[in-house]
């Protein structure tokens, strides 16, 4: 079934997100469901966070409404403000619980540090990969043979950094950009290329006695309530 992820900005910056059943680019079931898990996950994590920051701060800042699943680049600048704003409410924030009362000058020391790095004099984002040689081909060739899709987001996320939509989508016919934007984040929480952890799944069987008892007991004339018999008739009868 086809779904594609549906963005309103306001004029704040703040975002919802809303899913449609409409889109030009085919996505499997498979692949919406595990979208659902990683939104919901999403959206209990940002609970968690607005609630820590509302106790801190007294309710002096709004909650945050979204989360950043795309690349920077790909954002306005309405959304980039957006997140720099809420970036500089709840990083102080946080700063009042570990270094109280010294925030200002912890802060400093990030930007410091940031400033200082080893990358400082790299302008531009580092490509890995030379648009123009073959093995950039080769990757293509693997996704678009790939049979699952945790394999193609596997094979993507190794080059997705590397180019933008635009240049992505030119490469794969019918590429969506929820595929690249799934691609990168793979990239950036698993590790480009890498598999999936894997989570051990636990289940047990009951014995067959249990389960009828347990039919039995709910169905128990306290618990299930009658009201009223009907006699029904075959017609043909």
């Amino acid at each position: 079934m086809p779904v594609t992820v549906c963005v309103e900005v306001s004029s704040t910056g703040e975002r919802s997100e809303t899913v449609s059943l409409q889109s030009q680019a085919s996505i499997t079931e498979e692949e919406i469901s595990i979208w659902v898990d990683e939104m919901e996950e999403q959206n209990s994590k940002r609970q968690k966070l607005n609630e820590a920051l509302h106790s801190i701060s007294g309710g002096r800042y709004s909650p945050v409404m979204s989360t950043l699943n795309m690349a920077w680049d790909d954002v306005s600048d309405t959304q980039q403000r957006y997140y720099i704003r809420k970036a500089k409410e709840t990083t102080p924030t946080s700063l009042s619980v570990i270094t109280p009362s010294k925030e200002q000058l912890v802060w400093k020391a990030l930007q410091t540090e940031v400033l200082l790095g080893p990358n400082r004099d790299n302008q531009g984002k580092h490509k890995r990969f030379d648009p123009n040689s073959g093995l950039v081909d080769i990757l293509v060739k693997a996704y678009e043979q790939a049979g699952h899709w945790q394999t193609k987001r596997q094979i993507l996320s190794l080059f997705a950094d590397d180019f933008s939509r635009a240049e992505l989508q030119e490469m794969i016919h019918g590429l969506s950009k929820w595929s690249i934007d799934q691609a990168r984040q793979h990239a950036t929480e698993a590790g480009k290329g890498q598999p999936l952890p894997k989570i051990p799944s636990f289940h047990t069987r009951i014995e067959h006695e249990k389960v009828d008892h347990f039919i039995e007991y709910i169905s128990r004339p306290e618990f299930v309530q009658v009201f009223g018999t009907k006699t029904l008739k075959n017609s043909q009868a």
